[in-house]
């Protein structure tokens, strides 16, 4: 326990918001630092750069301990059409409104951009990261949302 000392009654009432105030801004960073030491624990990290209009992107990392493979999968609305995607995707569902990449991983960060005939909104996308974890061999599906 700590004792803090106020030389008036002004700063004896601002003593407890003050403390207050430290405690909370504690507790931000270390709540920011915990998630953040999370997200680079996960051998892959995916997420969208853009996720609406008619190009959507998305950003795929891995670190050095990394799976062999990954599995992506784009979730769009049924019955469109692909006019590019870059890299070539192994599966386009148009129909199913489902777009999927088999890709070796290697260290360092992969960009998967399609686009469509139409546009689509930010809600109505979403994508599954699939993967074997290299240390523990548990089969990991992450659902990435915009």
């Amino acid at each position: 326990m700590f004792t803090v000392q106020a030389n008036n009654k002004d700063e004896k009432e601002l003593l407890p918001n003050r403390v207050i105030c430290s405690l909370a801004g504690l507790i931000l960073a270390c709540l920011v630092l915990f998630g953040e030491a999370c997200r680079a624990s996960e051998p892959v990290f995916a997420e969208f750069l853009s996720s609406s209009g008619r190009t959507i992107e998305l950003r795929v990392q891995a670190g050095e301990l990394r799976p062999s493979h990954i599995i992506l999968t784009l979730r769009v609305p049924p019955n469109f059409s692909v006019v590019d995607c870059q890299p070539r995707a192994r599966k386009i569902d148009s129909k199913g409104g489902r777009i999927k990449w088999l890709s070796k991983m290697e260290s360092g960060t992969i960009i998967l951009r399609v686009q469509l005939n139409r546009p689509v909104s930010k809600s109505s996308v979403s994508a599954i990261l699939s993967y074997r974890n290299p240390i523990s061999g548990k089969y990991i599906e992450s659902i990435i949302k915009p």
